[in-house]
């Protein structure tokens, strides 16, 4: 059981995941942590890579293994469905971003816990193309943090906001992780991003680009049905092993 659970979607890439997974554990700073690896259906040993991380003790994960590719979104709300009961808050995190910078996770729980209206706390992503501005900048032992617009990516949800504001929409017009922005807000949350603890987008630094990740892995890319990318929402139960 743990208070803080991270969900990490996979879809092959398992050099990706595998150095995010080692780097979260290295870095983290803080132990009451479990992080939830939805296996997309993985086709390059992932799913067999995870099983000996079990089998051997590695890491605090505990990995589900999907018979399809459900997507970014589906993948997270499988992760839900398998929370530990006593979970208080919940990380959306992209198997390729690796943080950067110790004690990360530190520091995310404790400006969670100081800042109760805070419904998302995003870490600062480095080789992008976009970045999210901040205002209103302030600093809590030693985290510099400020409102934003949009938060999305590797970020930190509060789980019972989640929960109350029935996050598990069925509107495929809109990017799931931008509903759940504007949601927060309608609730009275605040939407906040820290500046000063990184996570850095593999392979897309400091091209600020995904052109290697698309030459690498042309099906992760794909819009074929069968690959659900990050602007499509499966809503389809899925058979899985948790």
């Amino acid at each position: 059981m743990a208070r803080v659970n991270i969900i990490i979607r996979a879809f092959n890439r398992l050099e990706y995941t595998s150095l995010t997974i080692r780097e979260i554990d290295r870095l983290a700073g803080y132990d009451n942590y479990k992080m939830i690896v939805v296996d997309n259906n993985s086709t390059d040993g992932t799913g067999l890579w995870l099983k000996s991380l079990v089998k051997e003790g590695y890491y605090k994960i505990k990995p589900i293994y999907l018979t399809e590719n459900v997507g970014d979104f589906g993948g997270t709300k499988i992760g839900y469905q398998n929370l530990d009961d006593d979970c208080e808050y919940v990380m959306q995190w992209d198997n390729d971003c690796p943080p950067v910078r110790e004690n990360f996770l530190k520091a995310t729980v404790e400006v969670m816990d100081a800042f109760p209206n805070i419904g998302q706390l995003m870490l600062k992503r480095l080789g992008v193309s976009h970045v999210i501005h901040t205002t209103n900048q302030q600093v809590y032992n030693g985290v510099i943090f400020g409102d934003a617009e949009i938060v999305t990516c590797v970020n930190m949800h509060r789980r019972n906001a989640v929960e109350a504001i029935n996050f598990w929409v069925t509107d495929e017009s809109v990017y799931w992780d931008f509903e759940l922005n504007k949601r927060m807000r309608k609730a009275g949350y605040q939407l906040k991003k820290i500046v000063n603890f990184e996570v850095v987008h593999i392979d897309s630094f400091p091209e600020k680009n995904l052109s290697l990740q698309k030459l690498k892995y042309p099906l992760y890319f794909s819009h074929k049905p069968t690959v659900i990318g990050r602007g499509k929402i499966n809503y389809t139960d899925a058979n899985y092993l948790a």
